[in-house]
């Protein structure tokens, strides 16, 4: 059992809500015609009604969903996916039927499917899945699904008032369980107006119409955090500060029991160090062998019989990754905390939410906020104090740089051990420097427009990282197919760029670098002049918040970067440079810059672009970066002329 995995299971879980007495109801002639919701124009499929019940005092739960399908995408809504962990609950009475808009009913006659999503030795995350049959646009849909569990468990339920599309009508009820006794919270984020009621039983209910469809911007924040929802938690704890100080010192001495090295361990890290003379020095060697590791979240863990094979336990403290070379990314990261603290560098732990799914909330009383999806375990990264500061590092994540996160852990709030104990803090921001692209090419243009060559890709931090990441879990020819798809959407139209190998793919400490073949239509030519893209690798970007003059969320555009081109046209026999852009920078204060520069001799064009962008998270200002990203696109449109040098 992976660290604090038995204490993330009794935490409680984030289990699917659910109804006690919902039942399908006839359908209306209004909901049998509707072809459109003047509440919500031009929506795919609107919800008709959702009902998401519990009761905690008999371990049940219920969902019953009702959906009117208005085109061709919303019936992407029939196919129905419920998590839910094995063993200790069960997903039953499924039932679902298609109405169609003369009133025809189908029922849902197939068995759900049992998928398995996510296993261990310790736990197994399963997913029903089915699909309402004989659906068409004009259909109503509609299914229950009832969550069972066993009288040991409590599950407070999050409550998801807002959807991905528009909804009419919602009921919510939640009844809690005093067996445990302790206190029971809640944290709403609901719309004006919107009111929780509890009466004397220990019921909760929230009644609730016209909820709109949940935002869906370009680089928002992570979705969960802005939809309305509301987050229940049984707590042994009336207050916040109560809760994170107390369960924060729980969750700190289970870290430090895993970390505590034996001497073994002790010993192979100052051996590991030797001939280091500082403490920066003894960090980076230390780092290099715990990431030489086996990651079991990118390969597969070991099961108890095979460990049994090898001679080797289930991991219970830092010594046994070390022994069995292998090890999940919260042991791999606090094997790193406990080589540290053996060779005397002050060094922490600190629990995280991850970016990519949600943004800490300390009002949400629940360690779950610092796991991901189907993992019962949290994300750990380590704090060193090195030459008097502190340095965030990622042992965690397979082939991240030493000194850096990767981009999900950076600006991630969390709980972290300190000098005085725990207490909630949050990482730093990336520098945009350590997440550089750098494209170079040599291109050759023929008199018929079209081009050859060669370019070079240099990725640096989080573009590095992805690449690297990827090669781990997907074999070299998707990994290639891939790339090819992404050199697709930055060549100009008519190009072909094809990977045609990688250099330093599984070196961490050195820049990843793809060699990419060029070929196809460059020029567009016209009697006696040809056209070429002045911006090689953005004439035909998807430059961000061009289209969008107004917008309703925050902007997140995961990390702060730099992107360099440097692309030398050799022009074709008989031709000259008639018209160059100017020399050019734009920029928007203290955020970001753009800057063109070129080059030309009689034979050649060289062209230089610089987008260095300083911010991460926007919340105010947005006319000003939709501006300064307008300039962008304009940019990158402009055009090189050339023109046919008459013959003497």
């Amino acid at each position: 059992m992976s660290l604090l995995m038995a204490a993330a299971l009794l935490a409680g879980i984030v289990a699917l809500p659910v109804s006690l007495h919902a039942q399908f109801q006839p359908p209306t002639d209004e909901e049998l015609k509707m072809t459109a919701e003047p509440n919500a124009p031009g929506a795919a499929a609107i919800y008709l009604y959702r009902e998401e019940s519990s009761d905690d005092n008999i371990n049940f739960q219920k969902l019953t969903v009702r959906i009117k399908v208005l085109t061709e995408k919303g019936k992407e809504l029939a196919t129905v996916s419920a998590p839910y962990l094995k063993r200790e609950f069960n997903i039953t009475d499924i039932k679902g039927r298609t109405i169609h808009s003369d009133g025809t009913i189908y029922p849902l006659t197939v068995k759900p499917e049992d998928l398995t999503v996510n296993k261990t030795d310790s736990f197994q995350f399963n997913k029903k899945v089915f699909t309402l049959p004989n659906v068409e646009v004009g259909s109503i849909l509609e299914y229950t699904l009832e969550l069972r569990y066993g009288e040991n468990w409590a599950v407070s339920p999050v409550w998801e008032v807002q959807q991905d599309y528009y909804v009419r009508k919602e009921h919510f009820t939640f009844v809690k369980t005093r067996k445990f006794g302790g206190y029971t919270l809640y944290t709403p984020y609901l719309p004006s107006g919107a009111k929780i009621q509890e009466d004397q039983l220990g019921r909760f209910t929230l009644d609730i119409a016209d909820v709109p469809a949940a935002p869906n911007e370009e680089y928002m924040p992570p979705p969960q955090a802005l939809r309305y929802r509301v987050a229940f938690h049984y707590s042994g704890y009336s207050t916040e500060d109560d809760f994170w100080k107390y369960q924060g010192e729980t969750w700190s001495k289970d870290v430090n029991r895993f970390a505590d090295a034996d001497k073994p361990l002790a010993e192979a890290a100052r051996g590991l160090v030797a001939g280091a003379d500082t403490d920066e020095a003894k960090a980076r060697k230390l780092y290099d062998a715990v990431m030489a590791l086996d990651n079991t979240d990118f390969s597969r863990r070991k099961s108890t019989s095979e460990l049994k094979d090898l001679g080797l336990r289930q991991a219970k403290k830092a010594q046994d990754i070390w022994n069995q070379k292998s090890g999940a990314s919260d042991e791999i990261a606090l094997l790193y905390l406990s080589m540290l603290r053996a060779v005397g560098i002050k060094a922490y732990a600190m629990a995280v939410t991850s970016r990519e799914q949600a943004i800490f909330d300390p009002n949400t009383l629940s360690f779950g906020q610092f796991r991901s999806d189907n993992d019962p375990v949290e994300e750990v990264v380590i704090i060193a104090t090195l030459n008097g500061k502190e340095v965030f590092l990622d042992p965690a994540e397979r082939y991240t740089t030493f000194g850096q996160l990767h981009w999900k852990h950076n600006l991630a709030g969390g709980i972290r051990q300190s000098e005085k104990g725990t207490e909630l803090g949050a990482t730093p921001a990336n520098i945009y420097k350590d997440a550089s692209v750098t494209r170079t090419a040599n291109l050759t243009v023929a008199e018929d427009g079209s081009v050859t060559g060669t370019a070079r890709i240099a990725l640096n931090g989080p573009e590095a990282l992805r690449w690297r990441q990827r090669a781990i879990v997907d074999d070299p020819d998707e990994v290639k197919k891939q790339f090819n798809a992404w050199l697709e959407s930055v060549a100009p139209e008519g190009v072909h760029a094809e990977l045609d190998h990688f250099l330093g793919l599984a070196d961490y400490n050195s820049v990843l670098m793809a060699v990419v073949r060029v070929s196809g239509q460059l020029g567009t030519t016209t009697g006696k002049r040809m056209f070429l893209p002045y911006s090689f690798f953005a004439s035909r970007a998807a430059h961000p918040f061009v289209a969008d003059a107004h917008r309703t969320t925050a902007v997140d555009m995961h990390y702060a970067d730099i992107v360099h081109d440097e692309v030398s046209y050799t022009l074709p026999d008989g031709y000259s440079v008639e018209t160059l852009p100017a020399d050019a920078t734009s920029s928007w204060p203290a955020h970001a810059i753009l800057k063109f520069a070129a080059q030309t001799d009689p034979n050649s064009i060289t062209v230089n672009r610089t987008l260095a962008r300083a911010f991460v998270l926007v919340t105010v200002d947005y006319d000003q970066l939709h501006d300064f990203y307008q300039k962008v696109a304009t940019a990158d449109q402009q055009q090189v002329v050339l023109t046919r040098v008459p013959q003497k």
